[in-house]
């Protein structure tokens, strides 16, 4: 006989799934996919753009799909509007990536989180774009220092 065991299934509204601020105005909710423990857990992430957002020239460590549910982008000069999933290998690069007028929301799926942040090639960057990193990640190390603290 086969013990029946339950694990707590997580729900959130489309509303508010747990958005973080991102640089440019992008805002991004990320949710672990089984064992949050283990740093090689899928990961299913829910990001949009405000119109006309641009991100550079990139790639992922992780191969991953994602499907544009609201809006649409132009990915590398290819209009990808709303319906549109792409399959996209590990360390594939792809860009620049700019929001449609409307702007744009994706869901993203990682096979693997540690792949799931972006390589960016920094030589690329703009002056502008630099700056805004900069600024996220002073932040992001702030928050993080407060939560800390907190305990």
């Amino acid at each position: 006989m086969t013990e029946n065991t339950t694990t707590a299934i997580r729900t959130f509204t489309w509303a508010n799934p747990g958005f973080t601020d991102l640089p440019f105005g992008l805002r991004q909710a990320v949710f672990a996919l089984g064992d949050a423990a283990d740093p090689h857990h899928a990961t299913f992430v829910i990001t949009e753009f405000p119109p006309h957002a641009e991100l550079p020239y990139h790639s992922h460590d992780s191969v991953f799909c994602d499907a544009v549910v609201d809006g649409s982008i132009i990915v590398g000069g290819e209009i990808n509007p709303k319906g549109t999933v792409r399959l996209v290998p590990s360390k594939a690069e792809y860009g620049p990536s700019v929001a449609g007028p409307e702007g744009c929301t994706l869901l993203e799926f990682y096979a693997d989180d540690t792949g799931r942040p972006a390589n960016l090639d920094s030589d690329s960057l703009s002056d502008e774009f630099k700056a805004e990193l900069a600024e996220f990640w002073a932040r992001s190390r702030a928050a993080q220092a407060e939560r800390e603290k907190q305990g």
